[in-house]
């Protein structure tokens, strides 16, 4: 694989490879974000001086707030999954128990009429 190129991961890529390739990926992110910095501040009318600078900023912030909230939202997910699987654990023992009540109870009539 060449350096900037990246090819879709697949269900053979063990995960210390997908590791790999994502560090990479964000290394290529991170030299191309100062890159652009770096021409900000050397050439500020180029792309469009403080207004750029300041778009800038703004965007980084953003995307540390969104950050954080989808690392809430995977929190509240995570916690909706194990409700969940509790609930049908339980729903499920009750089912169960309720279906042995009903044979006990099923058994106990057929016992009575046997005796009568």
């Amino acid at each position: 694989m060449s350096e900037g190129k990246s090819h879709p991961s697949g269900p053979d890529d063990s995960p210390k490879q997908l590791i790999t390739e994502a560090e990479t990926a964000i290394h290529e992110a991170e030299r191309e974000i100062s890159h652009v910095s770096q021409l900000v501040e050397e050439y500020p009318l180029l792309l469009g001086g403080e207004d750029v600078a300041e778009l800038l900023e703004r965007l980084a912030s953003a995307d540390t707030m969104a950050q954080g909230m989808e690392s809430k939202l995977d929190n509240v997910i995570n916690d909706l999954d194990t409700l969940l699987s509790i609930l049908g654990v339980e729903e499920e023992r009750a089912k169960q128990e309720g279906e042995s009540d009903a044979s006990t109870s099923k058994a106990e009539d057929h016992h009575g009429e046997d005796a009568a």
